[in-house]
């Protein structure tokens, strides 16, 4: 189900979510960098977390650098980007995956 953080990335970008399966998403956008998002399932534990805390977040791409509601995202704006665009979605997700117990 299409949350109204989903929507606003989705507009701004012109992207469509793409399904991850077991209610979560992922999307590709640009804006002066590559950047990637997912969105976990609107009743999972961590939607509406701060995604700045230092402990906090997938390893992904230089950490996570965005969230609102249920969508969390990192750029690839760093002097060192990995560029593994597949592998950090994988383990973004499988990092909330995780976490849906707590």
């Amino acid at each position: 189900m299409m949350t109204q953080a989903m929507q606003k990335r989705a507009d701004r970008f012109r992207a469509e979510w793409k399904d991850e399966g077991n209610g979560y998403y992922s999307l590709q956008g640009r804006y002066i960098s590559e950047l990637r998002y997912i969105a976990i399932p609107e009743n999972h534990p961590d939607v509406g977390a701060h995604y700045d805390f230092e402990d906090y977040g997938p390893e992904v791409n230089g950490g996570l650098t965005f969230g609102a509601g249920n969508v969390f995202g990192w750029d690839y704006a760093h002097a060192s980007n990995t560029f593994d665009y597949a592998g950090d979605i994988a383990r973004a997700i499988s990092y909330f995956r995780a976490r849906e117990s707590k």
